[in-house]
């Protein structure tokens, strides 16, 4: 069957189309191919993605791009799969764009789309590295109270603020957890620790020893360098994206 038949007319409703060549197809189908028409920049192959959790079986589209132009920029959305010649996918979305449009259209996505979504992108990607990168600072700064590290008693009124000492115990008490800490690590002729004092683990903060703010200061220090470098990788993130669309508008012009 000719396609150019299939096509519809000018001024021809859903249902005139459907009554002329006996193929059914939606109103705002019909509508979105009359206003891209002459635009359409590529049409991909059929797609298939499972349904919502609930609900079974598959849902098939393709998805087109095409040049919008009263918005000057680029649009993208999905259609029927038209897996037949039956199905108004099949006749109405085709790659139509004319080597002036695509142009247009590649310059919109190297000078707009592109440097917009780059930026984006690269930041969102450093802000999910320092997020991670402050989680394990946090992790390390607040550690589970263990044998031999160092705490200090920062609130409360039984045991005087800037009391400090080394972690010998640390348990649930039924009243809390506790921690056990001796400021001067002395222990009497019962092998116990002379000053002992015991204080609720939410009056106290962990003091870190050298080598454990060693490794803090290389993760700040990371933390420092993505900060930096940020432009660098917006610049590298766009240059990819960059030499996609290039390779793509080739690949569109050749075929």
């Amino acid at each position: 069957m000719n396609r150019d038949y299939l096509l519809p007319l000018p001024e021809e409703t859903p249902v005139e189309y459907g009554k002329r060549t006996s193929v059914c197809v939606d109103c705002e189908d019909l509508e979105r191919w009359r206003k891209y028409r002459g635009c359409v920049i590529s049409v991909s192959d059929i797609q298939t993605v499972q349904r919502g959790y609930d609900d079974y079986g598959t849902h098939s589209y393709r998805t087109v791009v095409a040049w919008d132009s009263g918005t000057k920029q680029g649009v993208e959305f999905a259609v029927a799969p038209g897996d037949s010649i039956n199905h108004p996918g099949f006749i109405l979305w085709v790659a139509d764009a004319p080597k002036d449009v695509r142009d247009v259209h590649l310059d919109w996505i190297l000078n707009e789309r592109n440097p917009q979504m780059a930026t984006q992108i690269a930041t969102r990607s450093n802000e999910l590295e320092i997020a991670q990168i402050e989680n394990t600072i946090a992790t390390i700064q607040n550690p589970r109270p263990a044998r031999g590290q160092t705490w200090v008693v920062v609130r409360g009124r039984k045991i005087p603020q800037r009391t400090s000492g080394t972690v010998f115990w640390a348990g649930d008490t039924g009243w809390g957890f506790k921690i056990g800490i001796s400021p001067s690590g002395v222990r009497d002729s019962n092998n116990k620790y002379a000053d002992a004092v015991f204080v609720a683990l939410s009056n106290c903060r962990y003091i870190p020893d050298p080598a454990t703010m060693q490794v803090v200061d290389q993760h700040q220090a990371t933390i420092a360098q993505l900060q930096a470098d940020l432009h660098k990788r917006i610049q590298r993130t766009l240059a990819e994206m960059n030499s996609v669309a290039i390779k793509a508008y080739h690949q569109q012009m050749a075929g």
